[in-house]
């Protein structure tokens, strides 16, 4: 690994946008320094190829600016071959004209928006208008802010017109088209959260079953060597496929569905014929305490007590339930706001039953069927 770059290499190239007047935004201005500042100083051998640029936040504290600025600098110069990012080590330089320098990294969610939007061109005219950002954001299922940051690359590349109309309306068309056929193939990417995920997936398969406690994120981040937050992206990816259930503090997260039956289940377009259990999995083990709580209590009302009967003290009932006394204040506000229980204060006050909880089993969900289907 090369040399950590000292934020004060780059001061000879610092510009104070309070002090001077520019017309380019702020992003673009701090593309064309890095630029200029990487390729002199390439030229006269100060850096090299492997070294790793200040950090983001420094940067931004140089040029006086915010750190999201300086992010969409670093990407537009990733794209042209200037750095290379990776996982838990930094920016890195790259040159870019080193035939020998190698580059390898997974495709980033702007460079996934950058393809589809060129595929999307292939089957537009020259001088004709682009889809809004928000259309094309629904087609690619890329959010809009990278959609914009690809756009903007392509009209830095001269493959598309800017026009802003009134109240600030911006109007992208086309261009031209020579991008190349690598470039408008319709290629598969994956972001490193996607491959993340998929190797969190097949890790969970092997080592938990379902209904299991799984590892926090910062222990997948060690095993796999990638950041926290690449992490979280994956671990959203597993949740939207119902393999996981992420929950808050103390509860972790909970593996809830084989990954061969998650695809399955997205798969099946249409309902069971005839029913289909509302529990999948084990509920006692996704459930919060004072969740499990609520439940214990129904129960116990159910068999011990009657419409207007008077619950044991609250002390009482702690040891009764096996639980704490917050789990059941809970568990009591809820069965109040449900109009099952109330409570009272005073030296005949406590707490009273009002009406008998709903049976709690294993519930169905039917469809009716046409007759002619059994004929």
């Amino acid at each position: 690994m090369g040399r950590k770059i000292h934020i004060a290499e780059l001061s000879e190239y610092s510009f104070d946008f309070n002090q001077n007047d520019y017309f380019l935004p702020k992003d673009k201005m701090i593309l064309n320094l890095l630029i200029s500042w990487v390729r002199d100083n390439l030229e006269n051998k100060k850096i090299s190829a492997g070294d790793i640029m200040p950090s983001k936040s420094e940067i931004a504290k140089l040029f006086r600016v915010s750190t999201s600025t300086v992010q969409n600098a670093v990407r537009y110069a990733e794209d042209m071959g200037y750095f290379e990012s990776k996982q838990c080590k930094g920016t890195m330089i790259r040159d870019r004209n080193s035939s020998k320098e190698t580059f390898q990294k997974m495709s980033s969610k702007l460079q996934v928006a950058y393809s589809r939007i060129i595929k999307l061109m292939t089957r537009i005219e020259i001088s004709k208008p682009l889809p809004s950002v928000k259309e094309i954001s629904e087609k690619t299922g890329i959010s809009k802010n990278t959609i914009r940051l690809a756009l903007e690359n392509l009209v830095r590349n001269n493959f598309i017109k800017k026009r802003v109309l009134k109240k600030n309306n911006i109007v992208y068309t086309v261009n031209n088209k020579d991008f190349g056929e690598e470039n408008a193939q319709n290629v598969v990417h994956k972001t490193l959260s996607q491959k993340l995920s998929t190797d969190i997936r097949k890790y969970v398969a092997t080592n938990y079953k379902v209904g299991d406690k799984i590892l926090k994120n910062e222990d997948f981040a060690r095993i796999f060597n990638v950041s926290v937050r690449t992490v979280n992206d994956a671990m959203k990816i597993l949740s939207k496929e119902g393999i996981i259930l992420s929950r808050r503090g103390q509860y972790g997260t909970i593996y809830i569905m084989e990954p061969i039956a998650a695809q399955n289940r997205k798969n099946k377009n249409d309902k069971n014929m005839f029913m289909t259990s509302s529990h999948t999995i084990k509920q006692e083990n996704i459930l919060y305490n004072w969740q499990k709580t609520l439940n214990d209590l129904k129960k116990y009302i159910s068999k011990n007590h009657e419409a207007g009967d008077k619950l044991p003290p609250i002390s009482e009932l702690i040891k009764i339930l096996n639980t704490s006394i917050n789990s059941l204040r809970k568990a009591v506000s809820v069965l109040s706001e449900e109009g099952i229980l109330h409570t009272s204060r005073g030296k005949y006050g406590g707490i009273f039953v009002n009406d008998m909880p709903e049976d709690d089993k294993e519930s169905y969900s039917w469809i009716a069927l046409n007759p002619k289907y059994f004929n």
